[in-house]
C-alpha cells in the first residue's frame, strides 16, 4: 500500500502565496480570504442588508461599491457584484445562519483568488490591463467594478486610492494566465524588476 502525503497549495498551485514586486508595483496573493457568493430576490434586498448588518457587521453596499465589516480577528468586504448579487470576501469561516436564511449563499473560495495590488505604479499597470478609469475622482475608496482583463472575469475594489491599494478577484481557472498578463503589464509600466 502506498503512502499518500497531502500538500496544501495556493490558488496558483504554489506551496507559498504568490508575491511579486517591481519598481513601484506589487502583486500579493491573499490565501486567508474566504469567498462566498450571495444572491437575493429583488424584493428581499433590505431584509438581506439587515441580516448582513447583524451577522457580518456591515450592511449591503450600493451598486458599484463595497462595505467593510470588522471583527476581532479580521475584516471582510461585501462587494456589489450585480443586481441583487454580492461577493463576501474575508475572514468568515462559515456564513452566519441569519444570512443563509435571507438569501442563497454559495461558497466560492475554491473558484476565486484574491490578489492585492499596491504601489505608486498600480494605476499605470491597471491601465494596461483594464478599461477602468482608476483615477481617485472616478474610482475612490469603496468603489468596485466587474471588468474583463484580457478576456478574463475580474472584480476590482479600491481599498485605498492614496496608497494605490486594490483588491482584485480572479477566477482560479485562469489564474496563471492572469498573472502572466499582470507580469507583462508590470514590466512595461515599471521597467522590469
Amino acid at each position: 500500500m502506498s503512502d499518500y502525503h497531502l500538500v496544501a497549495r495556493t490558488g496558483f498551485g504554489l506551496s507559498t502565496p504568490l508575491e511579486e514586486e517591481w519598481d513601484g508595483f506589487a502583486m500579493r496573493e491573499d490565501v486567508s480570504a474566504g469567498c462566498s457568493w450571495i444572491s437575493v430576490a429583488p424584493g428581499e434586498v433590505e431584509q438581506l442588508s439587515a441580516a448582513c448588518a447583524k451577522g457580518l457587521a456591515t450592511a449591503l453596499p450600493e451598486p458599484g461599491r463595497f462595505t467593510v465589516g470588522r471583527f476581532e480577528d479580521g475584516e471582510l468586504r461585501i462587494l456589489s457584484a450585480g443586481d441583487c448579487q454580492y461577493f463576501v470576501i474575508g475572514g468568515v469561516a462559515a456564513m452566519p445562519e441569519v444570512i443563509a436564511r435571507a438569501a442563497a449563499v454559495t461558497e466560492q473560495s475554491d473558484g476565486w483568488i484574491a490578489l492585492w495590488f499596491s504601489g505608486a505604479k498600480t494605476r499605470d499597470v491597471m491601465e494596461r490591463l483594464s478599461g477602468l478609469d482608476l483615477h481617485p475622482a472616478a474610482f475612490a475608496t469603496g468603489a468596485c467594478a466587474r471588468a474583463p482583463i484580457e478576456g478574463m472575469a475580474a472584480f476590482i475594489a479600491c481599498v485605498d486610492p492614496a496608497e494605490l491599494r486594490l483588491l482584485v478577484l480572479i477566477q482560479r481557472s485562469s489564474a496563471r494566465s492572469f498573472a502572466d498578463h499582470v507580469r507583462h503589464a508590470a514590466a512595461s509600466a515599471c521597467g522590469g524588476r
